[in-house]
């Protein structure tokens, strides 16, 4: 992580209500729980100052409390509805000039990922980026470069996304989060953490930051206990190999990924919940 100015502080929302998959953020994945797996794979980015949790102040998020103490995590309890809120007040307590926002299903979030739309909110942009709104008025240009108010690698329907679910990365900044927590009134605004910014146009400069290829279809998250799941199958991309297997919980399953090239990891099992893991 890095100890630079500004502070970019990742916040990793996370509480034990998940409606279809309830307490899956302390599933054990290969012997750590899967909040551990966020958590110390996001502390690999190297654009990140720190790494913190936002739970709720539900009873059942008592046990996500306790394991963030006992791993040294920062944690920060409010509302299980107002996400925004939990956003706003974590980054408040922690002095954050730029916030990261990120979800604790998704075990395999990749570092580069995370430094790819960091550097891009900063003003790295590839040719592939797409800047979908800008401050202004419609005869002005939009900007060139960094840094924008809210970069992310994926964004809700109509919005074309490239990176795979369980990759999403929103950045932006603390001073934007603030204006969005003191004005965004509508449920999804303030379920959702960050419409508020890109649900506009001309209200923020955002900036969609785009994969070489589209691999948007494809699934890294976790929200389900299938019992059976189709072969989705094998590609290969210029970043590495991925395989992407799902069978019969009885007969096994497999997750092979490439993680951008270098953060490769794997899990398997061959019975219920039984994983191998390698990072």
């Amino acid at each position: 992580m890095n100890s630079n100015h500004p502070r970019t502080l990742a916040i990793i929302q996370a509480r034990m209500g998940s409606s279809r998959l309830p307490g899956k953020v302390l599933l054990d994945i290969g012997g750590e729980p899967m909040l551990v797996r966020v958590a110390e794979r996001a502390r690999r980015a190297a654009t990140l100052s720190g790494v913190m949790v936002a739970t709720t102040d539900d009873p059942s998020d008592d046990l996500v409390v306790k394991l963030c103490r006992e791993r040294g995590y920062a944690v920060y309890r409010g509302s299980a509805q107002d996400v925004l809120d939990r956003y706003h007040q974590s980054a408040h307590g922690q002095n954050a000039d730029v916030v990261v926002r990120l979800t604790g299903d998704c075990p395999v979030i990749d570092p580069l990922v995370i430094d790819r739309t960091v550097e891009a909110f900063f003003g790295k942009v590839k040719p592939l980026d797409e800047v979908l709104s800008h401050r202004g008025s419609l005869a002005d240009p939009p900007p060139a470069e960094g840094p924008f108010d809210f970069a992310a690698n994926r964004l809700p329907p109509p919005f074309h996304r490239t990176y795979p679910i369980g990759l999403d990365v929103e950045v932006c900044s603390a001073s934007v989060l603030d204006y969005a927590w003191k004005h965004a009134t509508e449920k999804h605004q303030r379920e959702h953490v960050m419409p508020y910014l890109y649900d506009m146009d001309g209200r923020f400069n955002v900036l969609l930051v785009n994969h070489e290829s589209d691999l948007g279809s494809l699934l890294k998250t976790w929200n389900c206990s299938a019992v059976f799941m189709p072969t989705l199958g094998t590609m290969t991309t210029s970043h590495g190999w991925m395989c992407w297997t799902y069978g019969r919980r009885s007969q096994g399953f497999l997750m092979s990924m490439p993680v951008s090239g270098l953060s490769l990891c794997a899990m398997w099992t061959t019975g219920a919940n039984n994983f191998v893991w390698h990072s």
